[in-house]
């Protein structure tokens, strides 16, 4: 029992402490948003662009960012193209902002790595781990 006990609070402790923040986005690759990936995602009153593709939230969990779309802010026609087959590629790199970075805490140098990622569909979100 005392064993249980030290190994939650040694995991609380030292688990990395993260601010869910809500996020617009764009997507499409970092050069000329089109194509696969996350052109542009930022806090709504930080949002440069005048139009966004989604909404959602991002958060950091043991050094994973995590980013939940909201299934009612993207068009049917977008989720098919991104989520395709239940992945989501990044075609390029995606450093976050220092504002972005700020208000879900962690190292100011968070990016978001190219790569295949998988997406996981519930009844009000596509989730996807990084």
């Amino acid at each position: 029992m005392l064993y249980t006990i030290s190994i939650f609070l040694h995991f609380f402790l030292y688990s990395e402490l993260s601010n869910t923040t809500d996020v617009h986005l764009s997507f499409g690759r970092r050069t000329g948003c089109i194509g696969s990936g996350v052109c542009a995602i930022e806090k709504p009153e930080s949002y440069h662009k005048s139009t966004y593709d989604a909404l959602g939230t991002i958060e950091v969990a043991r050094e994973n960012i995590i980013l939940k779309i909201n299934k009612s802010s993207i068009s049917v026609a977008d989720a098919q193209t991104q989520f395709k087959d239940q992945t989501f590629r990044m075609e390029e790199k995606l450093p976050l902002s220092e504002n972005l970075t700020a208000a879900i805490g962690g190292d100011q140098n968070r990016n978001i790595p190219a790569g295949t990622y998988n997406v996981v569909e519930s009844k009000n979100h596509y989730e996807i781990m990084f």
